[in-house]
C-alpha cells in the first residue's frame, strides 16, 4: 500500500512538473508552479482528466498581456496533449503601463490620455476643450466587456455633474472602454479590482487548449 502510494505522488509530481514546463513555454510564465489537487493521482488517469490543477505564477503573458501575480484554477484538465482544461479561471496584476497599452489601442480612446491609480481608484487625465479633465473612475466588468466608470469629474478644476456633462465630455466618458481583444479566444474578463500599481484582474474561460493561451 506504501509503495503504491510512493509510486502515485511520483507520477503525480512528474506530471506537475509537465504542466509546468508546458504553461512556462505557453504563456511565456515565469515562476510557474503547478499542483495537482486530489488525494489520488492514478485513478484521474485512467479517467482521462484531472479534477483540478492549482497554478502560481510571478508572471505570465496572455498574447499581449503581461499579468504579475498570478493565480489559476483549471478543471477537467486532458491527461493526454494537446492539454486541454473544461474550465479555466486566471487571477492576476496587471501593471497600470498595460492598461495604459491597452487604451491606446482603442480608436475611440483620444491621444494623450494619462492614466494613473491614486486612493484606490483610476485617474484619468486630458486635455478637453481646452482645460484639463480630470476623472476618478472604477473599473468595471460589464457584458464580457471593461470600462472606466467616473465617479468624480473635474474640467479646469471645476466639479462636473455627471448627469447634466458637456456634450464632448460625455461623448469622451462614454468611450473609456479597455479592449478585450488583446485576451486569447474563449477568455473573457469576469471581475475587477483597483490594487497599488494597477487592477487585479480574473478572467475566465472554457474548452481551452492551454497551449493556445500565449
Amino acid at each position: 500500500l506504501a509503495l503504491g502510494y510512493a509510486a502515485d505522488r511520483w507520477t503525480a509530481h512528474r506530471t506537475e512538473q509537465t504542466i509546468t514546463d508546458e504553461l512556462t513555454e505557453a504563456a511565456a510564465g515565469e515562476g510557474v508552479q503547478t499542483d495537482i489537487a486530489g488525494l489520488l493521482f492514478l485513478p484521474q488517469v485512467i479517467g482521462g482528466s484531472l479534477d483540478q490543477v492549482d497554478v502560481r505564477a510571478d508572471q505570465v503573458q496572455l498574447q499581449e498581456l503581461v499579468i504579475d501575480d498570478v493565480t489559476g484554477t483549471a478543471h477537467g484538465v486532458s491527461v493526454d496533449e494537446p492539454r486541454t482544461a473544461d474550465r479555466l479561471s486566471v487571477t492576476g496584476t496587471l501593471p497600470v503601463d498595460t492598461l495604459r497599452a491597452l487604451l491606446a489601442q482603442s480608436d475611440l480612446v483620444p491621444e494623450g490620455l494619462e492614466l494613473d491609480v491614486a486612493d484606490g481608484r483610476l485617474v484619468a487625465e486630458l486635455q478637453v476643450l481646452g482645460a484639463d479633465l480630470r476623472a476618478t473612475a472604477d473599473p468595471v466588468v460589464r457584458d464580457g466587456s471593461i470600462y472606466l466608470e467616473p465617479r468624480e469629474l473635474t474640467l479646469g478644476g471645476v466639479q462636473l455633474d455627471l448627469a447634466h456633462l458637456p456634450g464632448a465630455v460625455d461623448e469622451l466618458v462614454g468611450s473609456l472602454a479597455v479592449p478585450t481583444d488583446a485576451l486569447p479566444e474563449g477568455i473573457s474578463p469576469a471581475a475587477i479590482e483597483v490594487v497599488d500599481g494597477g487592477i487585479r484582474l480574473t478572467v475566465t474561460g472554457s474548452d481551452l487548449t492551454l497551449s493556445e493561451l500565449g
